[in-house]
Order: structure tokens, then sequence, then C-alpha cells
């Protein structure tokens, strides 16, 4: 017989679907003090806009999640990390939402890669040098790069790259006044902040006392400071004044 065919429907379009949160994870230094940033891809087949989605970072004993247990008040995209944290895994939940019924996804969580770190400790040491001292970085990891910039955050004054967990780095000599010297510990690809610190540090005026001591050679002297340094100036002929040139100096 003749093949009947039934008038057209409506427009076919897809069933509620609820959000989905896709590709979740977590950004910035794993360290005490640091703030680590949850990002996400939000997706929803029936195009609805976000809205109302909800955060939670949660604190766990070990990477098995053991004592898996929210954080109180962190229910916002950035954390930052205290120092209960120490030790602990730190995960980061997304729940996508929308207005569109059904609104509500299902929550994706993502644990950070690694346990978190106590902050680094940072020492500045003049005892033996004044004008040279030596800054002192301890709880870090091996790998870890340490560079130290004078006031203007630009001029690097000394620098090291941590093969334990503390680097001791001799820094540049430092003209006289006070300095804002700025420490800063990356990671091992140098480009990932883990730490910063700012340190005031006053550098005295270099002068000779009536009680100093004094030695004079063919062409330089050399002079025993009441603090224990020695300053030499002159000809340098044969590398006597000890800079490892022999480049004449004629000012201490």
């Amino acid at each position: 017989g003749l093949a009947a065919e039934s008038a057209a429907t409506t427009v076919v379009v897809k069933a509620p679907a609820a959000p989905v949160a896709k590709n979740v994870s977590i950004n910035g230094a794993i360290t005490e003090g640091q703030t680590l940033t949850g990002s996400y891809t939000y997706e929803d087949a029936n195009g609805d806009a976000e809205n109302g989605t909800t955060y939670q970072w949660y604190r766990s004993d070990d990477a098995q999640l053991t004592n898996h247990t929210k954080i109180a008040g962190a229910t916002s995209l950035t954390y930052v990390l205290q120092n209960e944290d120490v030790g602990k895994y730190i995960s980061f939940e997304v729940t996508p939402k929308n207005a569109t019924a059904p609104t509500t996804g299902v929550a994706v969580k993502q644990m950070a890669s690694s346990m978190v770190r106590a902050m680094p400790n940072v020492q500045l040491d003049g005892s033996l040098s004044n004008y040279m001292p030596v800054v002192i970085v301890s709880n870090i990891d091996s790998g870890n790069q340490v560079k130290v910039y004078d006031t203007d955050s630009v001029t690097l004054v000394g620098s090291g790259e941590a093969t334990g967990t503390t680097l001791t780095i001799a820094l540049d000599a430092l003209s006289a006044g006070v300095h804002d010297l700025h420490v800063q510990v990356t990671d091992v690809t140098g480009t990932n902040n883990l730490y910063s610190k700012v340190l005031n540090y006053s550098v005295n005026a270099i002068a000779i006392a009536p009680a100093n001591q004094l030695s004079e050679g063919a062409g330089h002297m050399v002079v025993l400071a009441r603090d224990g340094q020695v300053y030499t100036w002159g000809a340098n002929w044969n590398g006597g004044i000890g800079d490892g040139t022999t480049t004449t100096h004629p000012q201490r």
C-alpha cells in the first residue's frame, strides 16, 4: 500500500542536563603563607550560563585523604596556606551550578601535587664582615634557587642553588648606608616563586681608627682595623693588596 507520513514534530531539543566542571586544578606554591588558586572549566550541554557555583578547600593527613576535612571559611577560588596546613595535603572542590533545572552538577575535587611545606627561614649575618654579610636560608628543598637583590630589586648581590635543606650565600660588598635586601626563593625552574622576604640591613661607613694597625709595603698599604677587617690599597704590582688582580687601587 501507500506509505503514510505523520505531521512534523516540534523542534527537537536536548534533554535538560546538569552543568559540569572539567580540568579542575590547583595553582601556586605549596608553601606556608602562599596563595593557592583553584581553576576549572565550566560546561553545560544546554548552554545555560554559570550561576552560583560553589567552592570548598579541604585538608588531609596524607595523599590517601586520611582525615579529609573541610577547612572552615575556605570557600573561595583562592586559599592562603596557614601554619596548621604544614605537613598536610590540600584539596580543592568545585560544584558547578546554574539557574536552570537541573541546577547543580557533580562536585569535582583535585588534590595539590605535594605536601604543604613550612615557610623558609631566612637569616642575615654580618658578624664576620659588616659590608659583606651572608644570607642563610633553611627549610628549603634541594634544587631551589635563591637570589638576593639590593634595594632597587634589580641589582643582584648574591645567588645560589640549594643542594640540601640549607643554603648559605656570601653577598657582594655593599655600600655604606641602609639596604632593603630582597630574598627570593624559587623552584628548580627558577620561575615559580616559593617565598620572598625583605631584610633591612645597615652598612657602617669604613673609618680607620687611631688604634688600627698599619703596615706599609713598597707601593701599598695594609691596615688591620679594630673590628678585625683588613683594608688594602696601593700599587698592587704583584697582587700585594690581595684582591686577586694586579690593578692599582689608589684609594682604600
